[in-house]
């Protein structure tokens, strides 16, 4: 009879684990699907923000430089910060020489922090596409950006300028939303494929 009880025992024991391991396997099935949509969520929406964010540097900076607005500082300004007002994703707006000097700038620009001319102009004048750099503290407005670089280039492939932007981190309107984040204990990264270095972390706001 002894023998029976442990052997009713053992059984129970066994369907009790079973069905637990059964339900946290489901659990973390649900989680892990739920992160995944997640992540491909902000995925889509950097892309398309950075995919926007590119098409209006090169914009502007074909406005500036192929149709010679640049040469008239007050309209090149003027345009910069009227674009800047419509745009509050955006920190600053600033046109450079292939070699990083600013020739037009909205008034809070600093222009490519020296760091960026040794790394990110170089890439930038080597591709064809919009080029992220390492974020910095924006002294005049006290905020975490990100700078980015577009070439402007001529109908031979020659580059006539740089067109630099700084994406806000913070903010009202910051470039990463909090509504991505899901969960009070997760923490999401963007790193720049590069040399993945941090671009933006941030996690679920305490209460």
């Amino acid at each position: 009879l002894k023998q029976l009880f442990g052997l009713i025992a053992l059984i129970g024991a066994g369907l009790l684990v079973s069905g637990l391991y059964g339900q946290w396997q489901g659990i973390a099935e649900r989680n892990e699907m739920r992160q995944r949509s997640q992540i491909a969520t902000l995925a889509g929406a950097t892309r398309n923000m950075m995919a926007s964010q590119e098409m209006v540097l090169d914009l502007l900076g074909r406005q500036l430089l192929v149709d010679g607005l640049v040469d008239d500082s007050v309209a090149a300004v003027a345009l910069l910060n009227r674009m800047l007002e419509l745009n509050p994703t955006v920190a600053a707006y600033g046109l450079a020489t292939p070699t990083g000097e600013l020739l037009v700038r909205t008034s809070r620009s600093p222009g490519i922090p020296a760091r960026e001319r040794q790394t990110v102009l170089p890439e930038t004048l080597e591709s064809m596409h919009m080029r992220l750099g390492r974020p910095y503290l924006m002294e005049s407005l006290d905020e975490w950006v990100v700078p980015v670089c577009m070439a402007i280039r001529d109908a031979d492939g020659r580059v006539l300028g740089v067109m630099t932007a700084s994406l806000r981190l913070q903010g009202p309107r910051p470039f990463f939303e909090e509504q991505s984040f899901l969960g009070e204990t997760n923490t999401v990264q963007i790193v720049r494929e590069s040399d993945l270095f941090p671009l933006h972390w941030a996690a679920a706001m305490a209460p």
